[in-house]
This record gives structure tokens, C-alpha cells and sequence, in this order.
């Protein structure tokens, strides 16, 4: 099993703690593959607060890639934003990605749509780890994490094409792997085999 993480947050977003350095350091001391940083990206009035294109272009981008340069030898690495989806933004998310190798986009409701956009654009649906952290809740009798939840993942297991990635969704260095066991196994339970090494990075 690849060790990996693409889901992994920095201090630009401003609720999470370290650097970029500070991430992939863990990551090798932890024996990760594969590593890809993925900061709330810039958009306008999001009504929190997110990095700005000035500290997209100026900061984050040329830490990550001195970061690429300096541990080449040593891991896998690959530049992400995680950025809400708002439609009619699609040139912008285009315009960024000519810096990165992948977007997160975050889209929160009606499961089989978004199961069936990702079937038919060829994109990774994220086992977001971070959820089993926080405290369970009440629906309608069903007890469940908000997310990574176990509901909607039987309906994503009644999709065959689908391709699921399992990711912790770091906002500190020492939180790289944590409960990506918990992911791995949930999705094993529903019969649900997750793509590693997603990136297509050749097993060296």
C-alpha cells in the first residue's frame, strides 16, 4: 500500500499550523510516497478567510517549489489548491491550474449527482479522513460522521466506475496520517477499492 496524502493544509488558510517544509519533512519522516499540498485557494468574498492570489502566486507556489527541488530524492511531491465550486468560475479554476497539478473542488450536496460528474469527467471522489476527528451526529436516528460518512458511501459503493482516493486533510504536520487507517478500512467494509498513487507516479 502506497503511503500518501493529497489533502494537506498550511498557514495561508489561516486555521491550520506550519509550512510547506514543515509538511514534507513529516511526510518523509513518515515514509509517505507521495505528497500533494492542496491550501484553500484564493476566491473572492468566500466570507472567510482564504489565501490571497498575491500570496498564491508569491508565496505558495515558490515555497512548494523549493520544496520539489530540495527533496526531490526523497519523495513524491505535487501542488494542489482545495477551492470551493461556484459556477461560471470555470476560466478562473483553468487559469490556476497552469501553476498546479490538481484542484480540490469542494461540492456539498446531492450525492449521485456529484457521484455521476465524476464518473463522466474522470474525477477522484475524496475519503476525507479529517471527519472521524470530530464528534458524531443525530441523523434521523442514524448515528454518522458529517463526513467521512458511511451513508454516502453505500451509494458511491453502488457505482463500480467510480474512482475514490482516501486523504486526511492535514492542518498540521503531525496529523499527515492520521485516520487514514479508519478511511481505508470503511471503505473496505463497503466493498470499495480505493485508487492509490492517483498521480499515476511510476513505484520506484
Amino acid at each position: 500500500m502506497f503511503k500518501e496524502n493529497y489533502h494537506t493544509h498550511m498557514r495561508l488558510c489561516h486555521h491550520a499550523q506550519g509550512d510547506i517544509r514543515d509538511y514534507v519533512e513529516e511526510a518523509i519522516r513518515l515514509g509517505f510516497h507521495s505528497l500533494g499540498m492542496s491550501d484553500h485557494g484564493p476566491i473572492s468574498n468566500p466570507g472567510f478567510r482564504r489565501m490571497t492570489l498575491d500570496e498564491f502566486y508569491n508565496i505558495y507556489v515558490p515555497e512548494f517549489m523549493e520544496c520539489k527541488k530540495t527533496y526531490q530524492d526523497k519523495i513524491h511531491l505535487y501542488l494542489g489548491l482545495e477551492i470551493e465550486y461556484l459556477y461560471g468560475n470555470d476560466s478562473y479554476y483553468k487559469e490556476l491550474l497552469k501553476s498546479l497539478d490538481y484542484l480540490i473542488l469542494g461540492c456539498h450536496l446531492a450525492t449521485r449527482r456529484i457521484v455521476a460528474a465524476c464518473i463522466k469527467n474522470n474525477v477522484y471522489l475524496e475519503c476525507n479522513c479529517n471527519g472521524f476527528s470530530r464528534n458524531q451526529k443525530d441523523f434521523g436516528g442514524t448515528i454518522d460522521y458529517m463526513y467521512p460518512n458511511r451513508e454516502f458511501f453505500k451509494i458511491v459503493s453502488e457505482y463500480k466506475d467510480i474512482k475514490v482516493i482516501v486523504s486526511s486533510d492535514a492542518h498540521n504536520p503531525l496529523d499527515l496520517d492520521k485516520n487514514l487507517d479508519r478511511g481505508y478500512q470503511m471503505l473496505n467494509e463497503l466493498n470499495i477499492k480505493p485508487i492509490e498513487n492517483p498521480l499515476e507516479v511510476k513505484n520506484d
